[in-house]
């Protein structure tokens, strides 16, 4: 970390893309078995490493205890998926999730992931693996969030899309104005920063497209670091430093002041 310049490194998971058990007891207990697991790791790094929890997406009943151990041990945020089992993460069975994250001012962080098994397969076999499996749905779910109620129902409630580029952002912003427009809640075209909605970026963004459309004060930048995909860039640090076009106050926004108050670090 010393090395690539990163003061601090936000954790987030593989092993929870796709959920693991229908047994509700049974996630509940891989949920607590992996939180505890992440704030002995936090507490070895001296605060440097900190971390997205998992909750138990069957019984968000139970998800506040856990919420609550994981800030005390270093949490930067509540990892849900976009969708499960035929529920997008906008549904009100997710309320409970949102409301203790709300109070205890921790955002929740939507990472690339798919709970859906039907969807999963279908995009998997039939259109394209990879990209669409994880992505597609997660950039759904964005358009959703922005679309519902929820931004209303808990209106000091930060996100993050993470992992998914930025590119499909304007897109985003352009369609959710226009389909709202002569609605009850016409959604503004700074939506992303009146509704707390950040989003990671990848150095091979067109920064300027998305910047006219979402501002330069909810991006962020990350490295996915010790992950072998195309959304690793363990210099990205560096390489976004180095970019040219980019002024400098935009860079320390997106490197620093963004992510620091995303994460409230």
């Amino acid at each position: 970390m010393d090395a690539l310049g990163i003061d601090v490194q936000v954790l987030y998971n593989s092993l929870w893309l796709r959920p693991f058990t229908r047994r509700p007891e049974v996630e509940i207990a891989l949920c607590w078995s992996w939180n505890r697991w992440m704030a002995d790791v936090w507490k070895l790094g001296e605060n440097r490493l900190r971390w997205s929890c998992v909750v138990p997406a069957l019984t968000p009943t139970e998800a506040a205890p856990q919420i609550r151990f994981a800030k005390e041990h270093g949490a930067v945020g509540v990892c849900v998926r976009p969708f499960e089992r035929g529920k997008l993460m906008t549904a009100p069975f997710y309320y409970p999730i949102y409301d203790e994250a709300e109070r205890l001012d921790i955002p929740v962080t939507v990472h690339i992931a798919n709970g859906n098994p039907d969807l999963f397969n279908l995009l998997n076999n039939e259109a394209g693996g990879g990209f669409s499996t994880f992505r597609v749905p997660t950039v759904t779910a964005c358009y959703g969030l922005v679309m519902s109620e929820i931004l209303r129902v808990f209106p000091k409630l930060r996100w993050g899309f993470i992992e998914t580029s930025s590119q499909w952002v304007p897109w985003v912003i352009h369609e959710a104005v226009r389909r709202s427009l002569g609605g009850e809640h016409p959604v503004s075209r700074n939506c992303f920063r009146d509704y707390r909605i950040y989003v990671s970026t990848q150095t091979d963004d067109a920064f300027s497209y998305v910047i006219s459309y979402a501002g330069d004060e909810n991006l962020v930048i990350g490295t996915d670091y010790g992950h072998g995909d195309t959304s690793s860039e363990l210099n990205a640090i560096s390489r976004f430093k180095a970019m040219e076009g980019l002024n400098p106050e935009v860079k320390r926004k997106i490197l620093s002041d963004n992510p620091r108050r995303f994460y409230g670090i």
